[in-house]
């Protein structure tokens, strides 16, 4: 990844397809040694036709990153938080990737903006909107980030859900504390149907983010 890192600056500096690979074999490596993932509805992905669009998910476990990288088509750029950048090895790896910090004292403006030029350039982006991994795997309310700039760009939202990786690594169980999986068992991705800014709607961005809130809590198993 890093002997690629010269070519992909130079050359493809915004989807950086080469060290994405390499992020997605090593992801799928590593946890196909422990459990396997599935994903739902990877077709339609087909319908965005390679445009930008902005992409969320509920957010329960480390390990739902690892999820998003069986998604085959798409070279996400991932908003996370600034700290594991700091992470020796997989930070720089982040940073070359080029996945997007964000530093939760600054606010959100300057990530929305770079957001905003990954999208002009049709290159996808990612978002936890809820923020932080749920305690307890229930969905948490949503913040408006994501939905802003979606609405602002006049991009969909492809909302999926994740399921198994509370199971498998719930929060406080982290590997490097010393964590382990907890139980055996498997994860699946469940890819929605996109959801586009309806104009008609009294709020644009409290309207999508309903929506999208209410496909991925239709995925959810009821509690």
């Amino acid at each position: 990844m890093f002997a690629a890192a010269p070519f992909t600056l130079l050359f493809d500096g915004d989807r950086r397809r080469a060290p994405d690979w390499v992020q997605k074999a090593w992801g799928r490596l590593t946890t196909r040694c422990f459990y396997e993932t599935t994903v739902e509805g990877a077709e339609k992905l087909a319908a965005l036709e390679g445009a930008g669009a902005v992409f969320v998910s509920n957010h329960c476990s480390w390990l739902d990153i690892y999820a998003l990288f069986e998604l085959d088509a798409l070279p996400l750029k991932i908003v996370a938080k600034r700290e594991i950048f700091y992470i020796p090895l997989c930070g720089w790896v982040m940073h070359l990737i080029g996945h997007i910090p964000l530093d939760r004292s600054k606010g959100g403006a300057g990530v929305l903006a770079r957001c905003g030029e990954l999208l002009d350039r049709d290159q996808p982006v990612f978002f936890f909107p809820e923020g932080t991994r749920s305690a307890d795997g229930r969905l948490q309310a949503f913040k408006p980030g994501a939905f802003v700039l979606a609405a602002r760009k006049d991009v969909p939202v492809v909302p999926i859900t994740i399921l198994g990786t509370a199971a498998l690594m719930p929060p406080g169980n982290e590997f490097w504390q010393g964590g382990r999986l907890t139980k055996a068992g498997g994860v699946t991705v469940v890819v929605h149907d996109p959801v586009y800014p309806d104009r008609a709607a009294h709020d644009v961005v409290l309207d999508l983010s309903s929506r999208a809130r209410a496909a991925i809590a239709g995925g959810l198993p009821e509690r």
